[in-house]
């Protein structure tokens, strides 16, 4: 079952003062601040995706478009504890001698219930990697083990919308991490600008990877993936083979693309990916990551659903 979310994502970078790389080899330093306002960043959009949402349709509507009873209680419930966990961080960043991030403004292009509850499985989706990728940067490890405990959670929202909407739960022993530069890529699909005063944090995320959803896109069907970057975007010196990397758990399955004047394609997907996996585009095979994630959701038949084209 697929459910619409996402238009065109719109990448507006949100500062850069350095150029990590993204993916296995990936040698970055971040401080324990700046992580834990990354985590604040993804925790005010998930906070602000849920309010609108919940203020924008009603629990008898999301009954309608065909979601099982108690689906809108249950997102009650996973706001209410969001905020829980936004709290806790911004407490945490006060006593360290940092400075909060506080909520920017956003841009969620959802028109429906349907659309608004397949956003909200995409948007905890994300929070759950991003929390992953930034535990690394910790130095305290009781609070380590708070933030540990907060994706856990955050993991246990996400399997409960899964199994609502019936789709896959796991894909895999692992969950999956997202990298400082991958994870502010995400964000910056909905984060349009930073609040007053809050200064940009020192990672340059990597390049939009976008879909051509027409071209692409089929949930019944498989057909090739069809990718631009936006014009401007940083690539790899002429030259570099082009690989897609799906990122799934602690593996990462590389897959040759053919790269054209504008455009990348990939020819079928690799028969190891299944379920729920991030797609980025690399510079060489096992090489750093230069563009995306994207969410992608492949069955087992093959076919997948694309969240920025609207199929989840």
């Amino acid at each position: 079952m697929h459910f619409a979310t996402l238009l065109a994502v719109a990448a507006a970078g949100l500062g850069a003062l350095a150029a990590p790389t993204y993916g296995g080899n990936q040698t970055m330093d971040l401080s324990e601040i700046d992580a834990l306002n990354l985590l604040l960043l993804g925790k005010h959009m998930a906070i602000e995706a849920y309010d609108q949402s919940l203020a924008n349709y009603t629990a008898e509507e999301v009954v309608q478009a065909g979601f099982p009873p108690g689906l809108y209680e249950n997102l009650i419930t996973i706001n209410r504890e969001q905020k829980e966990q936004r709290d806790f961080i911004s407490e945490v960043i006060l006593a360290k001698g940092g400075k909060p991030y506080k909520p920017a403004k956003y841009a969620f292009p959802v028109s429906s219930a349907p659309a608004s509850v397949g956003f909200l499985i995409v948007i905890k989706q994300t929070t759950v990697a991003v929390e992953l990728g930034a535990i690394r940067f910790l130095k305290d490890p009781d609070l380590t083990t708070h933030i540990a405990a907060i994706a856990t959670v955050d993991a246990r929202h996400s399997t409960s919308l899964r199994l609502a909407v019936g789709r896959t739960v796991t894909s895999g022993g692992i969950d999956t991490a997202i990298s400082p530069s991958g994870a502010l890529q995400l964000l910056n699909e909905f984060v349009k600008e930073l609040a007053p005063g809050d200064a940009p944090l020192p990672v340059e995320p990597n390049a939009a990877l976008l879909f051509v959803c027409e071209a692409s896109t089929n949930t019944t069907v498989p057909k090739p993936l069809i990718m631009e970057i936006p014009q401007g975007s940083k690539t790899p010196l002429n030259g570099s083979d082009i690989f897609a990397v799906f990122l799934q758990g602690k593996d990462r399955i590389y897959s040759p693309v053919t790269v054209g004047p504008d455009t990348y394609t990939l020819p079928a997907l690799p028969r190891e990916v299944r379920g729920s996996s991030y797609l980025a585009l690399a510079a060489g095979n096992n090489g750093p990551i230069f563009a995306g994630p994207v969410e992608v959701e492949v069955a087992g038949d093959g076919s997948y659903a694309v969240a920025q084209c609207g199929e989840f």
